[in-house]
């Protein structure tokens, strides 16, 4: 069917209108009302053999209705079992429903309201020029890679597939999609691994959290670290890894119950903090067994052979005192758990089924080969260039690639942006970033110094430039808003504090190295954001 045109109504507002205990109209623009208007008489009106181009000029009389017309026929005569009807044939004639962004900003109307018949043509020169059914039968609009990469997964279910996905491409729409068809309607289990829960929030918002509840038998939401703990625990809860998770870090208690023996002279606190690092490093690697590769180089230039081996021998110590649980305040991060899993060789069990991973850029290497050894089938969506540490997309073993590169979100515009910082990366480019031309995003530029005058997001790449934020914010008046879900920037900024008026050594991650203020600084010398701080604090200021 050639001809297709849009209903200024989002998918997801005609399904919250049928499951809604009553209809409220008040809650509708008069565009949405139209289009509700429109639903319900579609079943009628298909047993009238009407063309699609004909469909389309009905509605265009409908949207000239009034809206207070419009909220009385809804409220007299509303049948929600017609209204279903009319959104299972919508896709019958090719009538598209829209995303929520379009029909707030009624590029589909004329100026002096009327219906624009070329909206239609305009979208089919967007960034999705395909059209997919959904699992609930309604038509989608869809990139070409998201097409290929749908088309993949369904047409070889046991298949790893790996996706390089550009921010704002869609990869949230894709896992939903899949999730739907997986396990609701093919009855299959799926887990779906992130590395923070907050990372589930988009789907557990498109699905609803009634009914991932009604399926959590066969849907998993697990972050890495739930899923390692999961299976090496396997209903053994005596086992402490949660608790062992919770446990902060403490220099002293890491010597005591690990017995590690100051050979280099260097000091308990610094032998802590080397055998942590060696440890970290060596469970973030497919190897076997703790080595030299595991001192970071620019650690091991200033060691003899001598100083190298107490090291490697102290972070065996550390690591064989971590693995036996013995101690259950020994602390352990989620790199150690995936890392005693990969060690004990359990396979996964079939009972999770389809693997699927958001962000793979954000995933330990280690992860994926317990995935790999699983043989279950693994998903995998991420981008390259979303990895703070410049490394390229993990691989779970022979994997299939499609890649999505054209952002849903955005206009052109930043398209001209994005191109450049691609060009200069490490990896270079493997494919440019392109954009939805039917899109209009909008770049406001402000002093380097100051915040923006609207509200703004700022990714910033580490605790010091967290706290040279909020100075920003206080010298331009601003109230700048911290997402801090772990309360690690509370801390750290009262240990900042108390490591430079009192010389009190932190426990916090970023900063329990150091035992003065001077030793930081020779660290931090070529870090802005560390100066400014500095700065803030020596002038007697607070935060």
């Amino acid at each position: 069917m050639s001809y297709a045109w849009f209903l200024p109504i989002s998918h997801e507002v005609c399904v919250s209108m049928l499951s809604a205990h009553e209809l409220t109209v008040s809650q509708l623009s008069q565009p949405e009302l139209a289009a509700l208007v429109f639903l319900q008489n579609l079943p009628k009106l298909s047993g009238q053999a009407q063309a699609p181009e004909n469909l389309e000029k009905i509605f265009a009389q409908t949207i000239q209705i009034p809206i207070a017309e419009l909220q009385t026929y809804l409220q007299q005569k509303y049948d929600n079992s017609m209204v279903s009807q009319g959104i299972i044939l919508a896709a019958q004639f090719a009538v598209h429903f829209m995303e929520q962004g379009d029909v707030l900003r009624k590029g589909y109307l004329h100026g002096d309201g009327t219906w624009d018949f070329s909206y239609s043509q305009q979208r089919r020169r967007s960034a999705t020029p395909f059209q997919m059914v959904r699992h609930d039968g309604a038509l989608m609009d869809v990139s070409e890679g998201q097409k290929r990469f749908l088309d993949a997964v369904l047409s070889m279910p046991e298949e790893n597939v790996r996706s390089q996905s550009l921010a704002g491409t869609g990869k949230t729409a894709m896992i939903y999609e899949l999730i739907e068809r997986i396990a609701v309607q093919g009855l299959k289990p799926v887990t779906f691994l992130a590395d923070q829960p907050q990372k589930h929030q988009p789907l557990v918002q498109r699905m609803g959290r009634k009914k991932l509840q009604s399926y959590r038998n066969r849907i998993k939401l697990q972050t890495y670290s739930e899923f390692a703990v999961e299976l090496l625990a396997d209903g053994n809860q005596r086992l402490g890894l949660v608790s062992a998770l919770r446990a902060g870090y403490s220099a002293a208690l890491l010597c005591e119950r690990a017995q590690l023996v100051d050979h280099n002279r260097i000091g308990l606190d610094q032998l802590a903090d080397q055998s942590w690092g060696i440890v970290r490093r060596y469970c973030y690697s497919l190897d076997k067994h703790i080595s030299e590769d595991h001192i970071s180089p620019g650690t091991r230039l200033r060691m003899t052979k001598i100083q190298a081996a107490a090291a490697i021998a102290s972070a065996r110590q550390l690591w064989s005192a971590m693995v036996s649980l013995a101690h259950p305040d020994i602390p352990l991060r989620g790199y150690h758990i995936i890392k005693m899993l990969h060690m004990s060789g359990k396979a996964v069990p079939e009972r999770y089924g389809t693997i699927m991973i958001d962000e793979l850029h954000d995933a330990p290497r280690v992860l994926i080969e317990i995935l790999r050894l699983s043989g279950l089938p693994v998903l995998m969506l991420g981008d390259r260039y979303q990895n703070f540490q410049g490394f390229d997309l993990p691989s779970c073993g022979t994997s299939l690639n499609s890649d999505m590169t054209v952002s849903l979100r955005a206009g052109p515009r930043m398209a001209d942006y994005v191109n450049m910082l691609i060009d200069v990366h490490p990896l270079g480019s493997i494919g440019g970033f392109s954009a939805d031309a039917s899109k209009q995003t909008e770049f406001l530029e402000y002093p380097a110094d100051t915040l923006p005058e609207t509200a703004a997001v700022f990714p910033v790449r580490n605790e010091w430039g967290v706290l040279a934020l909020l100075i920003r914010g206080r010298r331009s008046g601003r109230v700048v808003d911290v997402f801090d879900p772990a309360g690690s920037v509370r801390s750290f900024i009262k240990d900042c504090g108390e490591l430079f008026r009192f010389g009190r050594r932190s426990t916090h991650g970023a900063l329990h190295r150091y035992d003065s203020w001077d030793a930081l600084a020779r660290d931090m010398q070529n870090n802005p954001d560390f100066q400014r701080v500095e700065e803030w604090l020596k002038r007697g200021d607070v935060f």
